[in-house]
């Protein structure tokens, strides 16, 4: 983890973030969740759903997924006293999706638009996930 995503202030804040999705993108390309675990409570929903549970699922079918090149662009970042919340655009490049055999299972493709999203943090000695969610863009 960069020292600056160790800050509890508004470059930690976005630093943070942008090591989140480094950390996605570990994930994707190797199955392995352990890094991103360490810097997720359970209570983010959307880390569980999408970037942690099908992975470790993936992991014990053999299964594996190629592409992805997932982009945040943080925009905003808000420091409370014990809480972050960063604000961004996240993209999605076209990924594959392998069965253990090597047979291609199927493909999702890119996102075509960046996507409004905003990421809670909390504080507890260093920045942890609380929750994420897209925002819907005519808010």
């Amino acid at each position: 983890m960069p020292e600056a995503a160790k800050k509890k202030s508004e470059v930690g804040i976005k630093a943070f973030a942008e090591y989140y999705y480094a950390l996605i993108e570990y994930t994707i390309q190797t199955n392995d969740t352990k890094p991103i675990k360490q810097v997720t409570k359970r209570t983010c929903v959307e880390c569980g759903s999408t970037y942690i549970d099908p992975f470790d699922n993936n992991k014990k079918a053999g299964s594996w997924l190629a592409g992805a090149n997932i982009k945040a662009v943080i925009t905003k970042t808000i420091l409370q006293p014990d809480q972050g919340i960063a604000l961004y655009t996240t993209t999605q490049g076209e990924m594959s999706l392998y069965m253990s055999d090597g047979t291609l299972q199927g493909v999702f493709p890119a996102t075509p638009t960046p996507a409004p999203m905003m990421m809670l943090l909390r504080f507890e000695k260093g920045w942890l996930v609380e929750s994420m969610e897209y925002l819907d863009e005519k808010s």
